[in-house]
């Protein structure tokens, strides 16, 4: 069974229904998929030949590289957008 979590902040509707949130290490990540432009850095092809994922620390918003041999726990992430200020 998934575990549901409740996040607020700006996004777009198209930006979060596209996104795989998941558990690791007690803490709310969300996948992040390199755009084809970025396939030119030695680094970032790598880390996608080995297998590894891209993702963002939703507590921190920090960019980070996952052994793509973790078994996250995948989450239902409910996202209420609110309007710009």
């Amino acid at each position: 069974m998934q575990e549901q979590v409740e996040m607020v902040f700006e996004a777009t509707q198209a930006c979060v229904s596209k996104a795989t949130y998941f558990m690791y290490e007690s803490r709310l990540y969300m996948r992040a998929i390199p755009a084809k432009k970025l396939f030119n850095s030695t680094m970032v092809h790598e880390v996608v030949n080995r297998g590894d994922i891209f993702a963002v620390c939703m507590e921190t918003g920090t960019l980070t590289i996952l052994r793509g041999t973790l078994t996250p726990q995948f989450v239902e992430v409910i996202v209420l957008i609110s309007p710009k200020k």
